[in-house]
């Protein structure tokens, strides 16, 4: 009676589960957008009004996720941290410790001489992990203690003081298994066995990005179905009992799920499995979408900051799309039904797929049919067999070879990117909102609307430049210094320096995602690496019209430029200084109502010469990084500036910005502003107004 009470209680949510999923989404955004409280004020009422009982589970949901999200705590890494149990290791240089209640990295170079369940003892520096500095940059911080995992140590050395033992110790024992028993596939048994695809080599995993079919290299709910369903019906022809085979499969996805270290697309698709069918034995009636939304609730209580994995994402909003969809993926040919699941994965996967390559390959769909029956149906099959049955790894290793010659082929023709990039998180779920309701009434007779709607927004996404009305004024937190100065409508880009060569692109991925489409003058103050070291990753990935530096300025100073509607004067040098400092190219920009001067790095000999010049300017971006060697006060007086920049980063060497020049700035009752203090700093002009934005801004 009891049971079938509670079972009259739930029935309210068959169908309709997603909705409190939504209302935990909904609250995640409001702790980042306090005015979405509307939203969910109007979505509450509306669910009030149509049905009683599941505004009540929606506000529990709500509730309780507000509660976890309240007590989620990740302990602090103390800095005298020095010993810790090794956990697993995850890559050649890194492990994950513990330590009592706390988790972190260790990175060492030899890290491979020890075992899963060794005590070490270590000594090393604890890594400085800041919240990002660049808007749009990622969020390491958050990104760890979205696992609970408290920091990073970087070892110098490392000694084993006991031995222990814990469940990851299989995952070592099969990891050793593969180094082993393979060798050219074993990078591939790696990736699909223990989910570390970081022995792929770098320029596949590339090629395959450009193709839109990266993901062929993670652990996808399709792997998973593939290899229990596979299971359950050799074992069902085995003639075991429905509840022995499920048992069965049960402890291979916990197994499987030990070796992945819980990947969140292994976790989600093992629980949609293990549920479903415990739905279809107790006759429960709750839809493939009820289940996955509320495993989606589970995961997201247990783990409130569980968003902040790409990967926790990505599989729910791709698998929750095809659920949608499921009437019209059955209909038509075989082809057709595969064409159909291409299809929705793409566009569901488009905002985060783009988020890190800015672009998408127009035939990525396409792609996937071929490669995802090829990977599904015949590399992944072989790589289980060949992982149990390790001398037939020359038939694995042909299948290989010729996976990766056709990828080679295919990207050598088909490298077509159209530019994507979604710059803003609610323009991400704006995207969802019309992507889902296209999805859910792809038969009904508003369809059309719908589809035209979508079709409408995501072009305008990929217009952005082009129909943007402000001007900005940018100055990037990099190894150096680096400005970008855009007009509107994308008539003119300008970038004076890029700043140090730097191994991540960062400057790249800044620009990409500010939807620079070229520049029209690339300006290298001086031959300071500091200034120019990422001049040449940046000429490959971008149009660069006219580049200017002090050795061909004379072609270009001692007279307006005009590009769209700003314009800028660069300064002959007076003499031919000897310092490199001083032979900085210095020049002044006029934008909206403003007059911005940049300096270099020119010191106060360049200072004293260069006022022969009028140099009255509203902004001062402070030469030298605020230097003491410069931004002296007779050089202020002419200047006369309401605003200095200081462009400083905050773990510099050299004790920049100097505090004489600070109080200078200070005593000429200046305005600064610092990279090292605030981040990024943007100005964006709008209606002649100058707004200004920093990572760090409210």
């Amino acid at each position: 009676m009891q049971h079938s009470m509670r079972l009259n209680r739930l029935s309210v949510l068959k169908g309709q589960s997603h909705h409190v999923l939504i209302g935990i989404v909904l609250c995640i955004l409001i702790l980042y957008y306090t005015w979405i409280i509307l939203v969910v004020l109007m979505y509450l009422i509306v669910l009030f009004k149509r049905e009683k009982r599941l505004f009540t589970w929606v506000l529990i949901g709500f509730m309780t996720y507000m509660i976890s999200r309240y007590y989620y705590d990740v302990v602090e890494l103390p800095e005298n941290l020095s010993s810790g149990e090794i956990l697993y290791k995850d890559r050649s240089n890194r492990a994950l410790l513990r330590n009592g209640n706390t988790k972190f990295y260790l990175y060492y170079d030899n890290i491979e001489a020890f075992s899963t369940g060794d005590i070490v003892h270590f000594k090393g520096r604890k890594a400085n992990i800041d919240r990002p500095a660049n808007i749009g940059d990622f969020d390491y911080r958050k990104f760890l203690y979205g696992r609970k995992i408290s920091g990073v140590f970087y070892a110098e050395e490392v000694s084993k003081v006991a031995q222990t033992y814990n469940v990851y110790y299989f995952k070592e024992v099969v990891s050793n298994y593969i180094n082993t028993n393979f060798n050219y596939t074993k990078p591939y048994i790696k990736t699909f066995i223990l989910a570390e695809s970081d022995e792929i080599e770098s320029s596949l995993h590339y090629q395959t990005s450009r193709l839109g079919v990266t993901h062929l290299f993670a652990i996808s709910g399709l792997h998973i179905a593939l290899l229990a369903t596979t299971l359950d019906k050799t074992l069902k022809r085995l003639n075991l009992s429905e509840k022995h085979a499920f048992n069965v499969v049960l402890t291979v996805l916990i197994s499987y799920g030990i070796l992945t270290t819980f990947a969140p697309s292994v976790l989600r698709a093992s629980l949609l499995y293990i549920t479903l069918n415990l739905n279809r034995r107790y006759q429960w009636q709750f839809t493939a979408v009820d289940i996955t939304s509320w495993i989606g609730v589970m995961l997201l209580i247990h783990r409130p900051l569980a968003y902040v994995q790409t990967g926790f994402i990505l599989t729910f909003i791709v698998s929750i799309g095809l659920l949608l969809s499921q009437s019209e993926l059955q209909k038509g040919t075989r082809i057709m039904q595969m064409l159909k699941v291409s299809t929705i994965a793409f566009l569901c996967s488009l905002p985060i797929v783009t988020a890190f390559h800015y672009s998408f390959n127009p035939l990525t769909i396409v792609f996937n049919l071929i490669f995802v029956v090829y990977a599904m149906f015949l590399l992944l099959p072989l790589i289980y067999m060949t992982f149990l049955i390790p001398f037939i790894e020359p038939v694995l290793t042909l299948i290989i070879m010729g996976f990766e010659g056709t990828v080679n082929i295919v990207y050598q023709y088909f490298n077509w990117q159209i530019r994507l990039y979604f710059d803003h998180p609610l323009k991400i779920v704006a995207y969802y909102i019309v992507l889902g309701f296209s999805l859910a009434n792809l038969r009904n007779r508003f369809s059309q609307y719908f589809i035209t709607l979508f079709i409408v927004y995501v072009s305008l996404i990929h217009m952005t430049p082009y129909i943007s009305f402000k001007q900005q004024l940018i100055f990037f937190q990099v190894n150096g210094d680096s400005t970008l100065i855009t007009d509107r409508f994308n008539h003119c880009n300008i970038l004076i320096d890029t700043g140090n060569e730097d191994n991540f692109k960062r400057l790249n991925h800044h620009l990409h995602r500010l939807h620079i489409t070229h520049l029209d003058y690339v300006i290298l103050t001086h031959w300071h690496k500091d200034h120019y070291g990422a001049y040449d990753d940046l000429t490959k990935a971008f149009s660069v019209k006219t580049t200017i530096t002090n050795s061909n300025q004379e072609n270009y100073d001692n007279h307006w430029i005009e590009c769209g509607n700003i314009a800028f004067f660069i300064y002959p040098l007076e003499f031919p200084h000897q310092s490199e400092n001083n032979r900085s190219i210095a020049m002044m920009v006029i934008m909206s109502q403003d007059r911005i001067l940049m300096t270099g790095d020119i010191e106060i000999e360049r200072e004293e010469t260069i006022i022969e010049y009028a140099l009255s300017a509203n902004l001062l971006k402070v030469a030298h990084h605020g230097s003491n060697t410069s931004t002296h006060a007779n050089f202020l007086n002419h200047v006369n500036p309401e605003d200095a920049v200081i462009m400083a980063h905050k773990y510099n060497n050299y004790g920049h910005p100097s505090e004489h020049t600070l109080n200078r700035l200070k005593k000429h009752d200046i305005n600064i502003h610092r990279t090292d203090k605030e981040g990024m700093i943007i100005f964006e002009y709008v209606f002649n107004k100058r707004i200004k934005r920093t990572p760090f801004s409210p």
